[in-house]
């Protein structure tokens, strides 16, 4: 199993608009030591769009809700 770290992951389950899929992406960066930007975001939820798991629309209100947690995500 990949590490990631499993508490920032549990915070972002909880807040609505997310998705879980991404929360373990995001959190396995980071236990990586990446910095989530929001060009990484973008790239990232335009790449679900691409696949099929979530909508345009779906995709634009994740990356707000997501871009306003960056300092909460990066800091964690």
């Amino acid at each position: 199993m990949r590490a990631r770290n499993f508490e920032l992951e549990a915070a972002l389950n909880t807040i609505n608009g997310t998705s879980r899929y991404t929360n373990m992406v995001i959190a396995t960066a980071r236990e990586k030591g990446k910095i989530v930007t929001e060009d990484w975001l973008r790239r990232h939820l335009l790449q679900n769009v691409e696949d099929g798991l979530v909508d345009y629309d779906e995709a634009l209100k994740m990356n707000e809700i997501y871009t306003k947690k960056l300092s909460f995500i990066n800091n964690f």
